[in-house]
């Protein structure tokens, strides 16, 4: 969104072009891990238009994605206001995964009750692009979770298999 300020730059076709360009590719990946059988995860500010074009309305809507908006602030995003205080963030950010433990753990939303340091001015929003440790543990979290579950799951099928196999 702060990247449509510069609309009127001469370079901002031509990045609007290769951006446009990567995400078409990004979920040319994604649709094939999905139809392989293994996980992806999108991520882009909640308020980017990356998440209007066409290709990835088509994503989002298809069987088994799942889009989660997350307030970073919940997972301890902080930065450094105007004043030196530092302070979170709120920095709405979703996710598009076919991952269904990845999802529930990017399930946090802002609850308030506290202010955010605005990320216009300075260098906030370059610091902000970190991610903070907890949203990275929580992906890790909810990957592993899906791991084990799919790992039952198979073990179910194999035990159903062998059962099928011996009454034959």
């Amino acid at each position: 969104t702060l990247q449509n300020l510069n609309k009127h730059n001469d370079k901002w076709e031509l990045e609007l072009h290769k951006a446009t360009k990567h995400i078409k590719f990004a979920v040319r990946m994604y649709r094939r891990q999905h139809r392989h059988g293994r996980y992806f995860l999108h991520e882009h500010p909640a308020s980017a238009s990356s998440w209007q074009l066409p290709v990835m309305q088509g994503l989002t809507r298809e069987p088994g994605v799942i889009v989660v908006t997350v307030g970073q602030c919940m997972y301890g995003q902080t930065a450094v206001d105007q004043c030196g205080n530092r302070g979170p963030v709120k920095k709405p950010t979703s996710f598009a995964t076919n991952c269904p433990a990845i999802a529930e753990e990017l399930q946090r939303r802002c609850a308030g009750g506290h202010a955010h340091v605005p990320l216009m001015g300075g260098n906030r929003a370059a610091a902000a692009a970190i991610y903070p440790p907890e949203v990275c543990r929580a992906i890790c979290r909810g990957l592993r979770r899906q791991r084990m579950r799919d790992d039952a799951a198979l073990r179910h099928i194999d035990a159903r298999c062998a059962a099928e196999h011996l009454n034959e």
